[in-house]
């Protein structure tokens, strides 16, 4: 049986939107021997009708001719066809700007996919038994996003806690005044100027950038996680701590993290909800962890047994305190004071002392990191130097060096 030229471009605009997706996402691509068998299933007979024809059409000069029971037959596809095969597609497709821009979002929407993909063919080598499987659960994830979109409940979802999208951000950046920050070193004593050059030399600030990027990169993480599981495992509530709003930056970060989840969750709640059963997933969102103490105290009296946090910035000692019971996004390393070569015992008995008491565990769960949108509290920093600018061997003497920071959440803002 043959196929028109004008039947084959009919047949292929019927399917595109089914295939495209894993062409561009190079589910067909074997990295061992360059091309993989598709097992016939039910579910995948359209979409290997449409890639035979594509494949023969590249592979032969002739006729678009394809044989009827090969269509029940396995079906190889080579890698060196997908490259031609989407220039093809965009080429059929030039006068039909909405199937492009279909595709564009698409594209957008599966690059978790992607990169859950990329990661596994790093990890280990794919056999062709696999094929079949991962173009199921390819296809059930774009009709997945289909239905959430035809949904009533799918974008527009209401929320316990109708936080925003768009939350406030910082207006301005909260950097060292290097000008000021000479006039503190030279505030101190002679013999403690090179402490206070040490303490400049270990600042770290972050911006906004900076911070939104790994927020990014930490909700990824917690993406692929939820992508490798089944379907019916996917589902996921986002809880806030606390029993009620508080000018804390736990619902400011998860207003910001929203737009990177693949997945919504079910809702967003406050700790002590009662309407989800005990085992469902919990995610916590939040900005740093520096001791992890509170932290702890949340994960101890929260009923919820599997959750997840994610949060970008995490110290060694918060990591050691709350790690062993949950599951933590990827993150970058904070390193606390403590942990730092470059101070002598006379200078770290000084530190302390700035921290309110002398123990030297104090040291472990300050850091001296802060960001645009807020500078951490004294539990956390060193405050007196961060947000005062008080010199170490005078206490009286004060020359700030960082810029009065006020967080974008200090306010009620949904």
């Amino acid at each position: 049986m043959e196929i028109s030229n004008s039947k084959l471009c009919s047949h292929l605009d019927s399917f595109t939107e089914k295939f495209s997706f894993l062409l561009n996402h190079n589910f067909f691509i074997d990295s061992t021997d360059g091309l993989f068998s598709l097992k016939h299933s039910h579910e995948l007979l359209d979409l290997q009708k449409a890639l035979r024809v594509c494949h023969d059409f590249l592979s032969s000069s002739k006729k678009w001719a394809i044989e009827e029971n090969t269509l029940n037959c396995i079906i190889s596809i080579y890698a060196l066809a997908i490259k031609p095969l989407l220039l093809f597609i965009e080429k059929r497709s030039e006068n039909s700007p909405s199937l492009m821009d279909q595709c564009a979002e698409l594209r957008k929407e599966y690059l978790t996919e992607l990169r859950l993909f990329k990661k596994r063919q790093n990890q280990k080598p794919l056999v062709k038994e696999d094929a079949a499987i991962r173009l199921q659960r390819a296809y059930r994830l774009h009709q997945y996003w289909k239905s959430k979109k035809t949904s009533k409940t799918g974008a527009n979802t209401v929320y316990s806690i109708p936080l925003n999208i768009a939350p406030p951000i910082p207006q301005k950046s909260n950097a060292v005044n290097q000008v000021a920050a000479k006039n503190w070193v030279l505030a101190h004593s002679v013999h403690w100027q090179p402490t206070a050059r040490k303490i400049l030399k270990n600042l770290i600030h972050r911006s906004f950038k900076k911070f939104e990027q790994r927020l990014k990169i930490a909700v990824e993480s917690f993406n692929e996680k939820l992508m490798s599981l089944p379907l019916e495992e996917r589902k996921y509530i986002v809880i806030i701590p606390g029993k009620k709003w508080n000018q804390k930056s736990n619902p400011w970060v998860t207003s910001l993290a929203l737009k990177y989840l693949t997945i919504p969750p079910l809702d967003i709640v406050y700790e002590n909800e009662n309407s989800y059963q005990n085992d469902i997933k919990a995610v916590i969102f939040d900005d740093a962890a520096y001791s992890g103490k509170q932290l702890q105290g949340v994960l101890e009296t929260t009923r919820f047994k599997n959750v997840h946090l994610i949060i970008p910035f995490i110290s060694r000692t918060a990591l050691s305190n709350i790690s062993q019971a949950v599951w933590v996004s990827s993150h970058e390393k904070m390193f606390n004071i403590s942990d730092m070569n470059e101070f002598s015992e006379e200078e770290l008995n000084l530190l302390k002392s700035k921290t309110g008491d002398y123990y030297s565990e104090d040291l472990t769960k300050r850091t001296f990191n802060w960001f645009d949108h807020k500078i951490p509290d004294h539990l956390s920093t060193l405050d007196d130097i961060l947000c005062f600018g008080k010199t170490l061997d005078k206490p009286s003497c004060q020359v700030p060096f960082i810029p009065e920071t006020t967080p974008p959440y200090s306010v009620k803002w949904f």
